[in-house]
């Protein structure tokens, strides 16, 4: 098959200074894509940037902050008239509740609020962009879910299945993307990369935590190999107008987790949890 061409598109890749992120942003920039690696940390956006070559640019980044999702979008939109490629690769579990610099619980402000958030403010340049694509890293981990309580204030802490409940919040999210946007312009899909080898564990302890390393060690996959088939969705010509699917493993899955009031439901708590934060930050 041969790789596609991207000379010309713009792609932005969250959480690309390591694993399946760099891998991707590897990828898209191979292909020809100007690629905008946003960054909380400019000294290791700049590593990745070196590492990768290519026409890649850093920008900083903090996602589970509606206040740098904010920035971040404006200062891309001063640089850059259009988007043609949105990835939403950053994530992150926790072993121990902790908090964003919103007050959300950090898990579900980084894995859902802070993607939905960069979809929306980034939507002009997606349409600028068209026919443009969001692809969402999902996970095959998703469950627990919770309206009344996403942020971890009435249940005991435990941080898989936060998790769990953010990776089926963000496949949500997907859908109602999928369903809003027109996908002869802007497409929307959720990407699960499979069990990784990264540092996804790096702010994790105790016995699971454990377990999961050692399994990592002997069963997990490259980043690389885990960056297929996200690299697949985002720039395949066959994807043209594909949208609010769920793919894995170079295949197309059954995404689950699509009740339409249950994802309008989210949304409007996503938008009131990002119209607090600036009303706080105000």
């Amino acid at each position: 098959m041969p790789a596609p061409n991207l000379t010309g598109k713009v792609a932005i890749v969250t959480g690309a200074t390591t694993g399946i992120g760099k891998q991707i942003a590897l990828g898209l920039a191979r292909a020809g894509a100007h690629v905008v690696i946003g960054a909380r940390s400019l000294e290791r956006g700049e590593a990745a940037r070196a590492e990768i070559g290519g026409d890649v640019s850093v920008l900083p980044l903090d996602v589970s902050s509606v206040e740098s999702v904010r920035a971040f979008s404006e200062a891309f939109g001063r640089e850059h008239a259009q988007l043609h490629v949105l990835v939403n690769n950053a994530g992150v579990w926790h072993s121990d509740r902790h908090t964003s610099a919103d007050g959300y619980e950090l898990t579900f402000a980084t894995n859902v609020l802070g993607p939905y958030l960069l979809a929306r403010l980034l939507r002009d340049k997606l349409e600028e962009g068209a026919p443009a694509r969001i692809v969402n890293i999902v996970s095959g981990f998703a469950s627990n879910y919770d309206a009344h309580d996403l942020m971890y204030e009435q249940r005991d802490y435990d941080g898989l299945k936060a998790y769990a409940q953010s990776k089926q919040a963000l496949r949500m999210v997907t859908w109602g993307l999928a369903a809003r946007l027109d996908p002869q312009r802007i497409t929307a899909n959720a990407v699960a990369p499979g069990f990784v080898r990264t540092e996804f564990s790096r702010n994790t302890h105790g016995f699971i935590a454990g377990m999961l390393a050692v399994m990592a060690k002997l069963f997990a996959t490259s980043p690389a190999k885990g960056a297929q088939t996200p690299l697949w969705v985002a720039t395949a010509p066959e994807f043209a107008g594909v949208t609010g699917k769920y793919f894995v493993g170079m295949k197309e899955k059954p995404g689950r987790f699509g009740d339409r009031d249950a994802i309008t439901d989210l949304e409007r708590r996503l938008g009131e949890l990002a119209a607090r934060a600036r009303v706080r930050a105000a």
